[in-house]
């Protein structure tokens, strides 16, 4: 396991998945050493034991971790940054002793590397230097908007147990305006950081903390014509751990952006010091293509897709399902590519293209017949950011098109091939789009609705017979919303039912250890504009108490939330949707049986869940209709405690089983 500086690439990349998850694995600071550009720290022996045994659960620790921000002005008068890093880490596991053998750092073109060096001092006082190899151009595969990516390795022949590693490297900014990301925590314990922050008197920053809930400290010092702000984190180390269905690393650890907000060198300007600053760099990445007049591969494919179509709605429509059916999504960019999107009919040509390629595409198609589409700047659900207060490039991470029908707008993000017109991606659900209107040449910051819960609708209808040992139930099932699109995913490949089909069993029914026999008997889910239905029929062996008496689990449909994801939480959680289930179950009672004790109905309605219970028993029929609904997609900690004990009572209320007496 190689470890990699990506905070680094957090300045570099807006793409958040590779940066919480990597972001912590790489070194910080000092065993008896004196290290560090903010003053001089050192710990002793019998601290250092002290540490080993308060973090033993652990594969290795960040006894420090220091970041310098130096803004300067070059020869040429442009505005850089010099940003000095400082870590160590001490080894505490064999893991840990693997993961350091190959320390990787990653910068760009516009972003130099200097000075990287790594020593390693074992416990027994044996110093090792790293090797640091050649220079190599790095891929990705994850990213959307970033810049192109090279790296260099600083190699140790060995580590082990005990050692403490000391890294040092320098990073210059060759556009100081870029924002800086600093973190005072991360997925192992940071025992002290500290950020010093430069700033001359031609110089101001901005500088906007998340997560830190009043513990992030600032002292400041003046020396001439240069302020010195220090920030140190004064809470208990915040350890990441990963749970799934969280919240994202960027929504829970306490860290700082730094954000250039005037800068004025020889009446040069430089900075973000609004949204109007970030909007005016993003309008640049688009001259090209509002400019582009060369519509006429472009308007002959469309003009052909939507010939027997009368609105402008049906056609653009059309124009988006053209768009996921033929163009491969494609993230990984280079240079300047990572930020400016390409041409049209460069895309359509190519028949690939990542998020800001396909939007443009759509907007190219619709221009060239006529229709007025924006174009849209959005940042996925992980980033915890706004316009208002992050103006600048770790806001958003992800660009859609967006259409104006009437009073009704609709978001179109070609990257989910299967999204139906009128949903916006999941992932993009609550977030700001900064939109551009090319009519107007003005923005406008626009919120992208949160969908309901009855559109993300499952409907389980069941019929229950019995006949001789055996229940013989045959089921329907109803999907619309975002629950459609995941059964796409899990029906649309050949042959999939019969691979995978006890797998598949699980999606509908709440307990998937029960032996059934299960024949999928219709399966409709490759429209997007219709909902999805799935119909089978299932048999299993007959519960009998004694030989006049039959136990039956009416509930055979499934719930929305699985009661071990919220048992014992650490973190809050995190929905992809809202949704409801409805499950409507029909038992036809056989005509020598009789039921003895109808069960009881209950409604339950608590923030972010409600469910009832209703049952009926007429001519021969028992009826039992269970609704679950959840109408939130974030629950805290308390929450989740309300959330899994209400479920826990559901699932006890449906585990009851009906019991029906031989007359």
């Amino acid at each position: 396991m190689k470890v990699l500086f990506t905070d680094i690439i957090c300045n570099i990349a807006q793409s958040f998945h590779k940066s919480t998850v990597l972001n912590y694995l790489f070194p910080i600071i000092i065993f008896l050493f004196t290290f560090s550009a903010l003053g001089q720290v050192s710990f002793t022996k019998d601290q250092i034991e002290e540490f080993k045994k308060k973090y033993k659960s652990f594969d290795f620790i960040y006894l420090k971790k220091d970041l310098e921000i130096i803004p300067y002005k070059s020869d040429t008068d442009d505005f850089r940054l010099k940003l000095n890093f400082s870590e160590v880490i001490l080894i505490l596991s064999p893991k840990g002793s693997e993961s350091f053998l190959d320390q990787t750092i990653e910068y760009s073109d516009a972003i130099q590397l200097h000075g990287a060096k790594s020593k390693l001092r074992s416990e027994s006082g044996k110093t090792q230097k790293a090797i640091l190899s050649s220079e190599v151009q790095t891929i990705s595969s994850n990213f959307v908007f970033y810049d192109g990516e090279k790296s260099r390795e600083l190699n140790f022949e060995d580590v082990a147990v005990g050692d403490i590693i000391e890294t040092s490297y320098s990073l210059i900014y060759e556009n100081g305006a870029l924002p800086i990301r600093h973190f005072f925590g991360g997925f192992a314990p940071i025992v002290s950081s500290n950020v010093e922050l430069q700033e001359p008197d031609w110089v101001e920053f901005d500088k906007q903390f998340y997560n830190d809930k009043g513990m992030i400290r600032e002292s400041k010092k003046q020396r001439g014509n240069v302020t010195y702000s220090v920030f140190t984190f004064t809470g208990t180390p915040y350890t990441h751990v990963f749970e799934p269905d969280a919240p994202s690393f960027l929504s829970l650890v306490p860290h700082i952006i730094f954000q250039v907000k005037e800068c004025n060198i020889n009446d040069k300007q430089f900075g973000l010091p609004d949204l109007s600053a970030l909007q005016k760099i993003y309008l640049s990445y688009l001259d090209n293509v509002i400019s582009d007049t060369s519509f006429s591969d472009l308007r002959t494919i469309t003009l052909e897709i939507t010939k027997e179509l009368n609105s402008d709605s049906e056609k653009v429509k059309a124009i988006y399902y053209w768009v996921q059916n033929h163009i491969q999504y494609v993230a990984f960019e280079e240079g300047i590519s990572g930020v400016r999107p390409r041409l049209g009919k460069n895309t359509f040509n190519k028949r690939y293209g990542d998020c800001k390629d396909m939007a443009v595409l759509i907007y190219g198609m619709a221009k060239s017949i006529g229709i007025r589409i924006q174009i849209a700047w959005t940042g996925t659900r992980d980033l915890p950011y706004t316009y208002e207060k992050s103006h600048n490039q770790f806001v958003d991470n992800h660009m859609i098109a967006t259409f104006q029908d009437n009073d009704r707008k609709y978001f179109l993000d070609a990257t989910s091939d299967f999204q139906p017109f009128d949903l916006p991606t999941s992932f993009i659900q609550g977030k700001e789009a900064l939109i551009f209107d090319d009519k107007s040449n003005s923005f406008l910051v626009e919120q992208i609705p949160v969908i309901g819960s009855l559109v993300n609708c499952i409907k389980d209808s069941t019929v229950l017979t019995i006949a001789d040992d055996f229940v013989v139930g045959s089921k329907k099932k109803e999907v619309g919303g975002y629950n459609k699109i995941a059964y796409f995913h899990l029906f649309n490949e050949p042959d999939l039912l019969e691979k995978n089909k006890k797998k598949l069993t699980g999606y509908f029914f709440n307990n998937e250890n029960v032996s059934r026999k299960v024949d999928f008997v219709r399966v409709k889910v490759n429209e997007r504009d219709s909902i999805s239905k799935v119909e089978l029929v299932f048999r299993k062996k007959l519960s009998k108490l004694d030989s006049n008496t039959v136990l039956l689990n009416v509930f055979t449909g499934n719930l929305p939330l699985d009661q071990l994801k919220l048992k014992n939480r650490k973190l809050p959680l995190e929905i992809d949707y809202k949704t409801t289930s409805v499950s409507l179950t029909k038992v036809i009672i056989p005509s020598d049986y009789s039921v003895t004790k109808l069960p009881e109905n209950k409604v339950i309605d608590k923030d972010g869940i409600s469910y009832q219970i209703n049952y009926e028993f007429f001519n021969g029929e028992l009826k039992q209709l269970v609704k679950v609904e959840l109408t939130k997609l974030n629950y805290s900690i308390e929450e989740v405690e309300v959330l899994e004990k209400t479920i826990s009572e559901l699932t006890k209320q449906l585990s009851k089983p009906l019991v029906l007496i031989r007359k």
